[in-house]
């Protein structure tokens, strides 16, 4: 793609507005970086936290700036010493654009806690947009059969949901309450029985209940929205 082609985003030009859809510049991929095209975007809450400039524990972004961190599309740019991925490959592209690689944060796997991270969406232009450039080591590829859509939301909320099973350290054969079944719970569900686990599942609400069962929940609990008290789903 040549230099100086715009490209439409929907960008953050004053907190707490409306974004504005306009053309931007079409980034360029320096060394380790690529160029995607966007085919999905997913929402975030944080996105609206960017939005507002109120990202917990975070100085707000500069602006302009094109929120989004749940984006999935095609490679069209490779730049220099990337080696991993071609043009024409499949990648999502998460929260974390970058980070320092060599702390003990990112040498543990978590790099969110790195000093040197940059968010995509933040303090990194996101996938609000036709084009996004981003760090290839911080992408992932998205296998033959996957679709799109759901690759993009699987970079956030699929995320999240391994992480939390990843801190738990639960071994096969153990039980896992899963309690609230909203994305994130859902998708708990189902990287817990495919590892293994024997799922509870606990929610206020009778569809999701039965969403959890239908992927592999061997109980499904339902808690009321105003109290403490659970009963057991016949």
């Amino acid at each position: 793609m040549a230099q100086g082609l715009k490209l439409k985003a929907a960008v953050i030009e004053e907190f707490a507005q409306p974004l504005v859809i306009k053309e931007v510049p079409t980034p360029q991929p320096g060394p380790g970086e690529i160029l995607v095209r966007i085919q999905a975007s997913g929402i975030c809450n944080g996105d609206i936290d960017a939005q507002c400039g109120n990202y917990p524990g975070l100085a707000k972004p500069d602006l302009p700036r094109i929120p989004g961190h749940r984006g999935a599309g095609v490679i069209e740019i490779v730049g220099a010493n990337v080696r991993r991925l071609r043009v024409g490959d499949r990648v999502g592209i998460p929260l974390v654009h970058s980070a320092c690689g060599s702390c003990s944060w990112c040498l543990e796997g978590r790099p969110m806690l790195c000093k040197q991270v940059r968010l995509t969406g933040y303090q990194a232009d996101g996938c609000y947009a036709e084009y996004v450039k981003a760090d290839a080591n911080y992408v992932g590829k998205i296998p033959a059969g996957l679709a799109i859509e759901e690759a993009a939301h699987l970079t956030c909320t699929g995320v999240t949901a391994w992480g939390a099973l990843k801190e738990a350290g639960l071994q096969p054969g153990q039980w896992c309450m899963v309690w609230g079944l909203g994305a994130v719970g859902q998708y708990t569900v189902q990287y817990a029985v495919g590892f293994g686990l024997r799922v509870i599942a606990v929610s206020a609400f009778d569809d999701a209940l039965q969403t959890a069962k239908a992927n592999g929940a061997e109980y499904a609990i339902k808690n009321s929205a105003a109290s403490d008290r659970v009963s057991e789903e016949p």
